[in-house]
């Protein structure tokens, strides 16, 4: 138990030392699937916005638990919808924010 703990933490430290965002966007998925909640705020106080436009557009908008951390991965959610020119990838993203409570359909959406 103890031995996982102290990998999850020396994750989370590699995450915000790598300089790749797409890994530090799947370390902080592995720490969230791991209900490491303390270690996801760490890791996204730190985080640079590559990041959390990857968790935006991956849904994880309802999952994290920090209210702060929650609301903004809900803006970028929103900001994909908006912002992507790829159809079944804004269905993708619009059925997570559908799940994570964004209101969908109530505007049309471009």
């Amino acid at each position: 138990m103890f031995t996982q703990l102290f990998r999850w933490l020396r994750n989370a430290r590699c995450a915000k030392a790598d300089s790749s965002p797409k890994v530090k966007a799947s370390v902080i998925e592995m720490l969230q699937f791991r209900r490491a909640d303390r270690c996801v705020a760490e890791s996204l106080s730190a985080a640079p916005n590559e990041v959390w436009s990857l968790l935006g557009r991956k849904g994880y908008a309802g999952e994290i638990a920090h209210p702060d951390a929650a609301a903004r991965l809900v803006g970028e959610q929103q900001r994909c919808i908006e912002s992507d020119t790829d159809g079944s990838r804004k269905l993708s993203v619009l059925l997570d924010a559908g799940q994570n409570g964004l209101l969908v359909g109530d505007r049309s959406v471009p």
